[in-house]
């Protein structure tokens, strides 16, 4: 029986599910001077430090039909995937699949994200994310003539020498340059993580070749937004929602181990994932900001340097 399309409800529903996704820790403490004028007075005031996940985005990759809907009527979907086959002989007769794909992206801001932004607003514990308006889309890879035909980036140095990839030893999954739509992948699952990878960095990593529109970068005051999406970086993490009968109740960072394919192939070759983005914010205290102190050592994963004083 084919899985249903994803609609809004759903998105939310399946975003709010992924509790762990939040990771919301206390990391240190912020230090702020705060003036009087009459009495005369100044006086250090502190407030906590916090870092927390929030669910920005939905990345959709397919082959012809958005599982979302609402995104698969913006524009006109032709390629898809395409299979070629070739024969060889060798030791008797054997037939040598190899599959070309082209898998299209959209990644739209989380209709679920006014509610993580109400939270913020209502408790000082909580950061806000630098998306604001619902379904915005930021990336429709059909409107980037670069997706198809990456006549630039194939000659970029990350392309000429395959690094970086996704890659988790001993599984090779594929280069992230050219970023494309096009994988040469044994399974469509694959192709379609792949893709989701390289078009997740075209959005947030700044300016490059593709059309695109970037995140926002205004969080709130002493809030730190996101860093770009790398491969590997527990920074910004994955949530599988689509096909339903893989919903992820976690998310973690591309790639995944090879055993992560198993049970994914579907016939439809659609995919959707939430974009959990990390942010760390601390509560206005006082008129100037002096610094902040990182108590918590665990900076998820690979380490920003929150050192003290950091603005």
């Amino acid at each position: 029986m084919p899985d249903e399309d994803e609609d809004t409800w759903s998105i939310i529903e399946e975003t709010l599910k992924c509790d762990d996704c939040f990771d919301w820790s206390l990391m240190g403490v912020c230090f702020w001077l705060d003036i009087e004028v009459i009495p005369p007075s100044a006086t250090v005031r502190t407030s906590a430090l916090v870092k927390n996940f929030l669910p920005d985005f939905v990345v959709t990759a397919y082959s012809n039909q958005s599982p979302y809907p609402e995104m698969g009527g913006i524009v006109k979907r032709e390629n898809g995937a395409i299979q070629t086959e070739k024969n060889d002989t060798y030791v008797g007769t054997n037939e040598i699949d190899t599959n070309l794909d082209f898998k299209h992206v959209d990644i739209i801001t989380n209709p679920a994200i006014p509610i993580y932004n109400q939270i913020g607003d209502s408790f000082s514990w909580s950061c806000k994310s630098v998306e604001k308006i619902p379904y915005f889309p930021h990336y429709v890879s059909d409107k980037d003539p670069a997706w198809e035909a990456p006549i630039v980036e194939q000659l970029y140095p990350q392309a000429l020498l395959g690094f970086p990839r996704m890659s988790r030893l001993p599984h090779y999954w594929g280069p992230i340059y050219p970023r494309t739509g096009w994988t040469s992948l044994p399974h469509d699952a694959m192709s379609a993580l792949v893709v989701a990878e390289r078009a997740s960095e075209i959005v947030t990593g700044g300016f490059s070749v593709h059309v695109f529109f970037p995140p926002g970068n205004d969080c709130g005051n002493k809030c730190w937004p996101p860093d770009p999406v790398k491969v590997d970086d527990w920074e910004n993490r994955f949530q599988q929602i689509y096909p339903s009968e893989h919903v992820d109740t976690d998310a973690a960072p591309l790639p995944r181990n090879a055993s992560w394919i198993n049970g994914r192939e579907y016939p439809n070759q659609k995919y959707a994932w939430v974009l959990w983005r990390r942010y760390e914010c601390c509560k206005e205290e006082g008129e100037i900001f002096i610094e902040r102190v990182v108590i918590d050592g665990d900076y998820g994963g690979n380490g920003r340097g929150h050192e003290a004083g950091r603005h």
